[in-house]
């Protein structure tokens, strides 16, 4: 949760009143200044991201702030000696606000009450620089570190907002999924109205990016429990219509025992050969709401590669952070479900230092489950003895690309990757 961060600030009124026998009214010691790098039109720009929310402005109160201080001048910032001060009359800058002297003042006044501004004025309200009249911005420059860590949060809330965002997208696909698969078989019972009708209240993906962060935290806990329940009661259905597990054999066999790979046409794109290193790519981009992109069919909650692999195949095959990732979606159970390992994948990346545009692509141009399976073998590659990956966000995007050209050969990346776990386990 944003915590507000503590802001100092002296109730002063109008302002104060200058003798103008006693024109030198600095402060004795030197005045704050910014820091090294930054200006004052730099200041300004975090100024307008966080007053509203931090200081409680309006959108007026920050316009005249803005126009007070670009009538600076901008050395005075960055000089201990002077402070930055509008000498300009209020009436003046009423005008060039398009707004009214009384406006003005009360703009002024709401400044000064935030420790923003300090006003010094002659008995009759005149401001003159000759005698040290006008509104001075030392107190702005002093409150700039905590605004400074108040953007950072923001900026770290807006991330954690859009993970989660997109982690609500991956429950939606399998609960939708499953949903869609038990009513396909003509299953009726209180239980499934229960769980549909639950489903029904989600909220869109536009509802999701405007909800407070706390209630779309809350929201995304309870779309993940209420995906467990519906594919856990798809299981049972299955499993009552067809005798047992609906897990098909592991594809990829023990590779310490002798075994024999035969690669299907059906899923790989070219001849069955070991991916080769991969070119590094940087992240860039933003993260975007996965909910119109992903797949919702029928198929959704058992994808290929893990009817192929089993998910005791597939948790064998990952790193043993992966592996703990994955344990602690599993609980008792003794292997992971497609829904797992997505979620697992997705809740890796910032570990990983994948930046979450390189997820979007990767699920916008070959589905989440797909995506999901890039992830383990990009994860595997960081820690490979022979050629490890370096930036794990541009060897995504390079498989990303590949993919796109028709050239992914998953298959046979994943029997390179149960080859070298076999040697792993073997002793030397």
């Amino acid at each position: 949760m944003l915590q507000h961060l503590p802001i100092h600030a002296t109730k002063q009124g109008q302002g104060a009143y200058i003798n103008p026998a006693r024109p030198n009214h600095e402060a004795i010691g030197d005045h704050p200044t910014l820091p090294d790098g930054v200006e004052r039109d730099g200041f300004l720009r975090i100024f307008r991201e966080v007053a509203k929310s931090l200081l409680q402005l309006s959108n007026a109160e920050i316009n005249t702030f803005y126009t007070i201080a670009s009538r600076t001048r901008p050395r005075d910032w960055k000089d201990p000696k002077t402070e930055p001060c509008c000498y300009n009359r209020q009436c003046d800058l009423a005008r060039d606000e398009q707004t009214s002297r009384w406006s003005m003042a009360r703009h002024e006044k709401r400044l000064v009450q935030k420790g923003l501004i300090d006003k010094r004025t002659m008995a009759s309200g005149q401001r003159a620089g000759f005698v040290g009249c006008g509104l001075f911005l030392s107190k702005a420059i002093a409150l700039y570190p905590t605004m400074l860590a108040y953007k950072q949060q923001l900026t770290e809330q807006a991330k954690h907002h859009g993970r989660l965002c997109t982690e609500r997208s991956i429950h939606k696909g399998h609960c939708k999924a499953a949903l869609a698969e038990l009513a396909a078989a003509n299953q009726s019972c209180p239980e499934l109205d229960a769980l549909t009708e639950a489903f029904s209240e989600w909220p869109d993906a536009r509802q999701l990016r405007a909800m407070p962060f706390d209630q779309l935290k809350s929201h995304v806990y309870e779309a993940d429990q209420l995906t467990r329940s519906v594919l856990s009661l798809l299981q049972k259905t299955l499993e009552m219509h067809h005798g047992g597990s609906i897990n098909a054999p592991p594809y990829i066999q023990d590779t310490t025992k002798e075994s024999i790979f035969v690669c299907s046409q059906k899923v790989t794109r070219t001849d069955c050969k070991q991916s080769d290193y991969i070119k590094r790519d940087t992240p860039e981009g933003a993260s975007t709401c996965l909910d119109k992109q992903h797949n919702f069919s029928s198929e959704r909650h058992q994808n290929e590669y893990h009817t192929k692999l089993g998910g005791s195949g597939l948790y064998d095959l990952c790193s043993a952070n992966m592996q703990m990732y994955l344990a602690a979606r599993m609980g008792s159970r003794l292997e992971p479900t497609p829904h797992d390992i997505e979620c697992a994948a997705h809740a890796i990346l910032p570990e990983l230092g994948i930046h979450s545009s390189a997820w979007t692509e990767a699920c916008q141009a070959m589905g989440p489950a797909l995506a999901a399976i890039c992830v383990i073998l990009t994860d595997a590659r960081t820690d490979d003895p022979v050629s490890p990956v370096r930036e794990a966000g541009g060897y995504l995007r390079a498989l990303t690309r590949t993919h796109k050209r028709g050239e992914l050969n998953i298959i046979g990346s994943l029997i390179g990757l149960s080859e070298r776990r076999a040697r792993e386990r073997t002793p030397h």
